[in-house]
């Protein structure tokens, strides 16, 4: 189960992982980022689809929403979504990259979710902070 924890310690919310994901290839738990609302998760994952070079599968950034009942995929083909978090109701900031025979993070970027615009993070603009995951 995935739950997200008020303050208090109290449960706002308990998920099944599974209903998730489904069959995808995730970090989830670890990756993922609730909405303020706790309506919508973000979190990286395999694609399922090709992989890349040297047999590792491309991983991007899915989001869920728990209205709808829908996941979606919101990074291009190939860019990952690593370590996501929410800035406001509608922007993520995530570590972004291309899955390469050499893996290199790239830049933070912030991904408008209904648009789909996706712009580098200019530094301490937002005051946005971001974990690194380790390898």
């Amino acid at each position: 189960s995935l739950y997200a924890i008020r303050s208090d310690g109290s449960v706002a919310r308990k998920e099944s992982v599974s209903r998730i994901v489904g069959n995808l290839d995730t970090s989830v738990p670890f990756g993922c980022a609730w909405s303020d609302d706790l309506n919508r998760l973000a979190f990286e994952a395999a694609t399922g689809e090709e992989l890349a070079e040297g047999g590792q599968p491309l991983y991007g950034l899915f989001l869920y929403d728990f209205t709808t009942r829908k996941r979606r995929l919101l990074t291009p083909k190939g860019m990952s979504g690593g370590s996501p978090v929410w800035q406001n109701r509608n922007v993520l900031v995530f570590t972004s990259g291309r899955n390469t025979r050499r893996y290199t993070p790239a830049q933070i970027q912030t991904l408008e979710v209904n648009t789909g615009t996706m712009r580098p993070l200019v530094p301490n603009a937002s005051n946005a902070a971001i974990a690194r995951r380790g390898a």
